[in-house]
């Protein structure tokens, strides 16, 4: 049976709507529907791999059949990928990325991508291959160093630990007798013998020495050499006998050479300096020192005028005080003015306001000039000098704010009461003095 809608009309109370008793029956008739069809609208559930039920109708539970999820239903993975459980709990599976020739490791809290190092490395083709030198004596298990695998010559005395070669290693039967020696039998074992065999059977001469014979008693005979003088008892240097090829290295030593004091020695930043006698190891010292890279410095204030030759001390060389022109932008207020670095002040514009020139570095002998100067405006000085000081006007001109002014200052004094001179000139541009 299809829905039945009850009218309940446009508007409350407009009796276009269903009687209560046609909307209730339709309840009924609803309710009915619902009630008389228990069985659901289902009629059945059937269930396709990988999907299984318990039945087809009535109260139905569908599970996943085990081993139901194929490759083909896990979502898409990423390139180069594992899904594992990177963690050390259970749970769901993540995505763990393999760069080439990494494997995966657990230690213990999870997953880890790595390539295989320390002692030995791993292709991406499964090849394994242990590092030069990662093979040390605590990796090699006991006896398995075979003859074979050891090289011809590899063992010197320097393998071997002190007393470690016994009899046994020379094929010698026990340890002998005191005083017995031993002696090869010709077969690649040996013997101990008693040190009791005879006469030694030759004496060779060797390189300056004559004589010697295979039998009896023999005598050896120094003979003459380069450089060697024989006598009947005695042996010694010919005259320039001793070449640089005989002497060895660094023996002839200043006691050996008799231009050089017995007492010389290479010490750090020492030149070899002649006294009349000999020579000496002394430091370069007074005006100049010298490093034992053979840079020269010369020290300071050790430059006096008697060093300096004439001519010498161009207009470059002279000190900013000497030579300099500052400009002056500051046009009212206190400018300080530092006579280290200029000689000439030179003002950028018209004053603007009173202005106070604070002299500082100033030195006695020293005359500095401030020209460009106008404007209608006090002009005052003062020092750091660290008492007092005293400023004296020379001549009757003063300053003319309508003209362009010039004017030169002489420091007298530079002590703590620094005394200064200074004169006044208003000047107009003329290129032809009369």
């Amino acid at each position: 049976m299809a829905k039945q809608v009850i009218n309940i009309g446009t508007t409350a109370n407009d009796n276009t709507g269903d009687p209560i008793r046609d909307a209730f029956d339709k309840v009924n008739d609803n309710f009915t529907e619902l009630y008389t069809d228990d069985a659901g609208d289902v009629n059945s559930i059937t269930a396709t791999a990988p999907i299984v039920r318990d039945s087809a109708t009535g109260a139905v539970t569908i599970s996943l059949a085990n081993a139901g999820v194929t490759l083909a239903k896990v979502q898409n993975v990423a390139a180069n990928s594992l899904l594992v459980r990177d963690a050390n709990s259970s749970g769901v599976l993540t995505e763990k990325a393999l760069a080439t020739t990494q494997i995966l490791i657990g230690d213990g809290t999870g997953m880890t991508a790595a390539a295989l190092s320390g002692d030995a490395t791993m292709t991406n083709a499964g090849v394994v291959s242990i590092g030069a030198g990662k093979v040390i004596t605590d990796k090699i298990l006991d006896n398995n160093v075979t003859i074979s695998k050891m090289a011809n010559d590899s063992v010197g005395a320097d393998e071997l630990v002190d007393n470690s070669v016994g009899a046994a290693a020379l094929n010698v039967s026990g340890n002998g007798s005191d005083g017995n020696i031993l002696k090869s039998d010709g077969d690649g074992s040996f013997s101990w013998i008693a040190n009791d065999q005879g006469d030694i059977t030759g004496v060779a001469a060797g390189a300056g020495l004559t004589g010697g014979g295979t039998a009896g008693d023999v005598t050896l005979t120094v003979g003459a050499g380069t450089g060697i003088t024989v006598g009947a008892d005695a042996i010694s240097l010919t005259a320039g006998g001793i070449t640089a090829t005989q002497l060895g290295a660094n023996s002839a030593t200043p006691a050996k050479v008799s231009l050089f004091d017995d007492n010389a020695a290479a010490t750090d930043t020492h030149i070899l300096v002649a006294d009349g006698t000999d020579f000496i190891n002394k430091a370069v010292s007074g005006d100049a020192t010298l490093a034992n890279t053979g840079a020269l410095t010369i020290a300071s204030n050790a430059v006096t005028t008697a060093k300096i030759l004439n001519d010498n001390v161009t207009h470059d060389k002279l000190e900013n005080r000497y030579t300099a022109a500052v400009t002056i932008s500051t046009l009212t207020g206190a400018y300080t003015l530092d006579w280290s670095t200029g000689a000439v002040f030179v003002m950028s514009g018209t004053l603007s306001g009173n202005i106070e020139f604070d002299f500082t570095n100033f030195k006695a002998g020293q005359t500095i000039d401030i020209y460009n100067l106008t404007g209608a405006y006090t002009i005052t000085f003062d020092s750091n000098a660290g008492t007092s000081e005293t400023f004296n006007k020379c001549g009757a001109v003063d300053y003319v704010a309508a003209s362009t002014n010039l004017i030169q200052i002489q420091c007298v004094d530079d002590d703590a009461t620094a005394v200064f001179n200074y004169a006044v000139s208003a000047y107009v541009s003329d290129a032809t003095p009369s």
